[in-house]
């Protein structure tokens, strides 16, 4: 029986540049991709869910290798790095497809819409920026008001951004600013469908909630 031969550290250059060219894409991907591009969308979760899987599965499948030829310093060092990348995805994860993901992900462009909102600049229907256009069914905000008040004879309005309604127009749901104050009920339901009204059901910040 020929026993191999230690693999030296060039042995492993290749090894170890795939597994940084991955964390690369995916430090990129999160730091580049989503701050410039501003969208999460299946095509960027799946490219950082990607990433998340060749940092992990790379080093793992090396490190088995080389366990198989007792080459240990090599086992450890590429086991570890298996951990890292599984601990960094157990604590970070990839993104996810909720209100409070795309909120944190456009805080300062929804910030600035806001405040076009309250300075009057948008009393009506309005093409969004490019980076906020993706998160509606239709590219647009609109303002929508709630039914009137008896006691004032006001109506609480807010800005609102569909992200949801059904193909017959029965129900619906998305995101609205109501300002600074906690919205009232029940004058706070505005229109999210051609056939339903939705109220406010969980505050994301900056005035801006969940309706549905």
């Amino acid at each position: 029986m020929i026993t191999p031969l230690p693999q030296g550290p060039r042995s492993y250059r290749g090894r170890l540049l795939a597994v940084a060219a991955g964390w690369l894409a995916l430090v990129s991907s999160y730091y580049v991709v989503l701050p410039f591009f501003g969208v999460l969308s299946v095509v960027t979760s799946s490219a950082i869910a990607i990433c998340w899987l060749w940092v992990t599965i790379v080093p793992t499948i090396a490190a088995v290798r080389l366990g198989l030829r007792r080459v240990w310093l090599a086992t450890a060092a590429f086991s570890a790095l298996a951990v890292l990348a599984g601990g960094g995805f157990g604590t970070v994860g990839s993104p996810q497809f909720t209100p409070e993901a795309h909120f944190r992900q456009h805080r300062h462009e929804l910030v600035q819409l806001a405040s076009d909102y309250r300075a009057g600049r948008i009393n009506g229907d309005a093409d969004l920026p490019w980076r906020l256009r993706f998160l509606t069914i239709d590219g647009q905000a609109h303002q929508r008001c709630g039914f009137t008040d008896r006691q004032t004879g006001q109506k609480t309005c807010a800005l609102y951004l569909a992200m949801w309604e059904n193909f017959r127009g029965e129900s619906g749901a998305g995101i609205a600013y109501y300002g600074a104050a906690p919205p009232p009920e029940p004058y706070s339901a505005i229109a999210t469908a051609a056939g339903d009204d939705g109220v406010p059901v969980r505050e994301l910040g900056e005035g801006w909630w969940v309706v549905a």
